[in-house]
């Protein structure tokens, strides 16, 4: 009875907590839809046919490389560091890596649907993929297995298309 009591005693201030709570519950509301967020697997990637020069954006399943406009794409990791985008590092699948690639793909279209065995050999199938994947900073010649990091102190930040 306490409560009850107390609300009915103090109605202004009991009033003024209401609206000020459905107020913060609105802005709330707004401001989580107009907040971008990445949460979820990403739908699209960034690639380049010109060694990180330029790029554009396509499906983030695409095998890289692949044939854009008679030129090999591969995949461009951008960043952005005081207000300039710029490539860090480019990225595609070895020769050895498409290869295994293929055959998962294979495999994996004769699965029936609803069946979730993979076959035998995917895993091993899966690692060759893993290993095939090569990386480069623009203007390098070799193409190397491990990605090069950002410098310390450089400050830059991922960019999602």
């Amino acid at each position: 009875m306490q409560i009850r009591a107390t609300l009915e005693r103090y109605p202004k201030t009991v009033t003024a907590i209401t609206l000020v709570m459905v107020g913060m519950a609105i802005w709330f509301a707004v401001w989580s839809q107009s907040t971008p967020t990445y949460s979820g697997r990403p739908m699209q990637a960034f690639y380049s046919t010109d060694d990180g020069k330029t790029w554009f954006v396509d499906s983030v399943d695409r095998r890289t490389p692949f044939v854009k406009d008679g030129k090999e794409a591969v995949r461009a990791h951008i960043y952005q560091k005081n207000g300039m985008l710029f490539v860090l590092y480019l990225e595609r699948l070895s020769p050895a890596g498409r290869e295994a690639q293929k055959r998962m793909d294979n495999l994996t279209a004769k699965v029936p649907i609803g069946e979730h065995a993979a076959p035998p050999e995917m895993f091993t199938l899966s690692q060759a993929v893993q290993n095939g994947i090569e990386y480069k900073r623009p203007g390098d010649a070799v193409w190397r297995k491990s990605p090069p990091e950002v410098e310390s102190g450089q400050d830059a930040t991922p960019i999602r298309p």
